[in-house]
């Protein structure tokens, strides 16, 4: 299980690996994340690295939904993994955004 010092730290290893300016981390702060934004798809995708939630180009459910905690929202979760985009970082991006739109975050996210 991860905890909100692990969220901490894997923020700011890739907010100094992609040079994240403030402003950016102000917006995402406000829930705002663009996928025209260079350095967004970067960002969110190296935070689920971080965290052990993407490898090797894939979401890993099983570390995700101990994570969350509801087992229920399985199928939600896995509705959520993008296959369209071709860039992993960019799939990466999609399934956060999924996730954040179904409000299947865990807490503080």
């Amino acid at each position: 299980m991860k905890t909100g010092d692990d969220l901490t730290t894997a923020r700011k290893t890739c907010i100094a690996k992609y040079s994240v300016t403030g402003e950016r981390i102000a917006e995402y702060r406000t829930r705002v994340f663009r996928e025209t934004d260079p350095e967004t798809p970067l960002y969110v995708t190296c935070v689920f690295e971080e965290l052990g939630l993407w490898v090797d180009g894939g979401f890993v459910t099983d570390s995700y939904m101990t994570q969350l905690g509801r087992e229920d929202d399985r199928d939600k979760v896995t509705g959520c993994y993008d296959t369209t985009g071709g860039e992993p970082q960019i799939k990466g991006f999609r399934t956060f955004m999924c996730l954040l739109e179904k409000k299947l975050l865990p807490e503080g996210y």
